[in-house]
C-alpha cells in the first residue's frame, strides 16, 4: 500500500505537513514586516528618495530571500528527534508522499505567502506614507527582468537550504545559510568575471567572457550560446536538482 501513490492519501499528509510545520519562519514573517517598515519609514522621511527608489525590490530581496530559505531549511525539523522523528516515519503514507507534500510547502506554498505578505504590507504602507508624508514608491514590476533574476536566485539555492536540515541534525540551518552564501559568492565572482572580461568588439571569446545570468541578451553567435546554455545547464540547474532529490533519498533511508 505503501508504495503506490494515493492522491487522497497525499492530501492528507499534506494537511498534517501544514499543521505540523514550523513557526519560527512566520515569526521571522512576521518581525521582518516590521523591520520593512522602518526602512521605508527612513525613506520617507527623506527628501533625497527619488519615486522610482530600489529600496522596495532590494527590501523584498532580503525578505523573500531569508524567510523561504529558513523555512526550507526547518520543513525537517521533527527529523532531529527521535520522537517526532518515529511519529513522522509512522505517517501511513509512502516515502514519496512525505516528500512531496513537505516539497510542495517549502518550494510553493510558503514562498507564495512570503509574497502576498510583503505586498499586502508594502500596500499598507503606501496608505499610512500617502497620509503621514505624502510619499509613495513606484509600483513594483513583477515581470522585470531584476525580478525574475531575484526568483531565479532563491529557487536556485532552495535545495541547499532544503538539504541543509537534512544533512546536519545540529546547527543545520545556520550551517544551510553559510552553504548558500558560499554558493552565491562564488556564482556573484563567475558574473562578475564575466561583465569585466565581455568582448564588446567580438562575438567570440572564452566562455567565462560570455557567461552571463539568465534572462540577460548576449550579442553572440549561436555555438557560443549553446556553450553558456550548457554551463548553467551542468554547474547550475543540474546540481540544484540533485540537492533537492537528495532529501527525498534521505528520507528513504529513515525507516523505522
Amino acid at each position: 500500500m505503501k508504495n503506490k501513490f494515493d492522491f487522497h492519501r497525499f492530501l492528507r499528509v499534506l494537511r498534517f505537513s501544514w499543521q505540523t510545520q514550523p513557526i519560527l519562519p512566520y515569526i521571522v514573517l512576521i518581525v521582518g514586516v516590521k523591520v520593512m517598515y522602518l526602512i521605508f519609514w527612513g525613506d520617507a522621511r527623506s527628501v533625497f528618495i527619488p519615486l522610482r527608489s530600489d529600496t522596495p525590490f532590494l527590501v523584498f530581496n532580503a525578505y523573500f530571500w531569508i524567510c523561504g530559505w529558513l523555512y526550507a531549511g526547518l520543513i525537517f525539523s521533527e527529523l532531529e528527534k527521535s520522537g517526532t522523528a518515529t511519529r513522522f516515519l509512522m505517517i501511513p503514507a509512502s516515502n514519496f508522499e512525505k516528500w512531496l507534500a513537505k516539497s510542495l510547502l517549502a518550494v510553493l506554498v510558503f514562498p507564495l505567502i512570503t509574497w502576498l505578505t510583503f505586498n499586502l504590507a508594502f500596500k499598507g504602507f503606501e496608505i499610512l506614507s500617502l497620509r503621514s508624508f505624502a510619499f509613495r514608491y513606484a509600483a513594483i514590476d513583477w515581470l522585470s527582468r531584476d525580478m525574475f533574476i531575484s526568483f531565479f536566485i532563491f529557487y536556485l539555492a532552495l535545495p541547499a537550504a532544503y538539504a541543509s536540515g537534512l544533512t546536519w541534525k545540529r546547527f543545520g540551518i545556520l550551517k544551510g545559510f553559510i552553504f548558500v552564501f558560499v554558493l552565491l559568492i562564488i556564482l556573484y565572482q563567475v558574473i562578475q568575471a564575466g561583465f569585466e572580461q565581455f568582448p564588446y568588439d567580438s562575438s567570440e571569446g572564452v566562455l567565462l567572457q560570455v557567461v552571463k545570468l539568465p534572462f540577460y541578451e548576449m550579442d553572440i553567435n549561436a555555438a557560443t550560446r549553446t556553450s553558456v546554455n550548457l554551463f548553467w545547464l551542468l554547474a547550475a540547474y543540474v546540481p540544484s536538482l540533485l540537492l533537492l532529490a537528495s532529501t527525498y533519498f534521505f528520507i528513504r533511508e529513515k525507516e523505522i
